[in-house]
């Protein structure tokens, strides 16, 4: 009896604690899940509205691929957001548009309204891959705060992370300053060579990269001595209202090298936290090692092919911003250069007929020099001699082969000449 009594009495205290327990656990739970998401979608929109001076989003929306795009951000009680951009030189005008907070499983924030956010998502502005844009994103899931951010991860890359960063009354003052930084990195007329330094203490190593101002990507060459950053082929390359900023960060010796300010005196960026190392990089003429390829082309037994189709390879990953801008209101089908006696032969194929310029070629070691140019015809359209003198005015010409291919299994060929960088076939 005594047994049955104490039994009774331990499965009494264990009720008794999973009432307790239960209780407890119903204080937790005290709101159903939409009461909990309608409180974040509120705590989310007063984090947003209360900002005194908005918010500020770097966006790398392509980490191994894309450099980075600043947006500065106030938005407003009704709805409203007013957005500048430095992704392109129109994005410096303010725009008003639209957001909401929506209850999407997550709290999440969308820019409801055509804005400049949505640049980089349009899929008629694409950058790597055909239809996709600047693979970025316009709505984005809140994922909480702390006292100067705001944290979100991405829809379609649910992997992302980003975050708003609260802005300054100066981020907004001067945000139309590191317009020299872009031109300073980027300045179309100047070839798209760089030269990533590493100054030890004098000792200087030099790292050669080419850089995309589309793509705002600075790419090592290919070589043993490339190894900069182990596993990336690049950094992508941000802006500053003083500067430039690198991502992944260069790391010597332990120590991070990101933010770059541009040195009047000696034409560089330079990042240094004054322990003796700086971290430097600058435009060049022709990079450090640079590939015999060009001689095969140029300067081999017989004559070589290469040619700009437009209807094929007018978004592939090498175009300049030059040569897209040149050659976009031109109605063309190819350019076409043969090679071979020392000579390069340019051929415009148009719907009205073909034009050909003719130059001698001088090898400088990594590139065919160009001289004594000439028409092969005297009844050479204005545009089209306008366009030669663009594009091929500077007078060097380079070559490099891809390991991409597009569209066709022809071997691409990258021809450089300046500012004016172009993929074409080898035929």
């Amino acid at each position: 009896m005594m047994k049955r009594l104490l039994n009774i009495g331990v499965l009494s205290l264990l009720i008794s604690g999973a009432v307790v327990s239960c209780k407890s656990d119903d204080s937790v739970f005290s709101q159903n899940p939409i009461e909990r998401e309608q409180e974040q979608a509120k705590e989310l929109k007063d984090l947003l509205v209360g900002a005194k001076d908005g918010w500020k989003f770097q966006y790398f929306t392509q980490e191994s691929a894309l450099g980075g795009f600043t947006f500065l951000m106030t938005f407003e009680e009704d709805g409203h957001v007013t957005m500048v951009s430095d992704h392109a030189d129109e994005g410096f005008k303010a725009w008003r548009t639209e957001y909401e907070i929506q209850l999407r499983g997550t709290t999440s924030l969308v820019f409801v309204d055509r804005s400049w956010i949505h640049e980089l998502s349009d899929p008629t502005k694409s950058a790597l891959r055909i239809a996709k844009g600047f693979e970025g994103e316009f709505q984005y899931r809140y994922y909480g705060h702390d006292e100067n951010s705001i944290f979100f991860k991405g829809t379609r890359d649910i992997k992302k992370n980003m975050s708003f960063v609260r802005a300054t009354s100066e981020d907004w003052k001067n945000f139309e300053d590191r317009k020299t930084a872009i031109k300073n990195i980027g300045n179309e007329d100047d070839p798209i060579f760089r030269s990533l330094e590493v100054d030890k203490g004098g000792v200087v190593t030099k790292y050669d990269a080419t850089y995309s101002g589309v793509l705002r990507f600075l790419e090592f060459n290919d070589g043993d001595s490339q190894d900069l950053i182990p596993g990336k082929k690049g950094v992508g390359i941000g802006f500053t209202n003083t500067g430039l900023y690198v991502q992944p960060a260069i790391d010597v010796d332990g120590e991070q090298f990101s933010e770059f300010n541009w040195n009047e005196s000696t034409k560089e960026f330079v990042s240094s936290n004054g322990s003796g190392t700086a971290v430097k990089i600058k435009n060049v003429k022709y990079p450090e090692v640079w590939t015999n390829e060009y001689k095969n082309y140029m300067f081999a037994n017989g004559t070589t092919t290469i040619g700009f189709i437009k209807e094929h390879l007018m978004s592939t990953p090498s175009n300049s911003e030059k040569f897209l801008r040149l050659i976009t209101p031109i109605t063309l089908d190819r350019i076409q250069f043969e090679f071979g006696n020392n000579k390069v032969e340019i051929e415009y194929q148009t719907p009205n007929g073909n034009y050909t310029y003719i130059a001698r070629l001088t090898d400088t070691g990594k590139s065919g020099k160009m001289s004594n140019g000439s028409w092969a015809t005297s009844n050479v359209p204005n545009n089209i001699k306008e366009l030669n003198d663009e594009l091929f005015g500077y007078g060097d010409l380079m070559l490099k082969e891809q390991s991409y291919n597009v569209k066709y299994t022809n071997k691409v060929v990258t021809v450089y000449c300046g500012g004016v960088v172009m993929d074409t076939y080898k035929f």
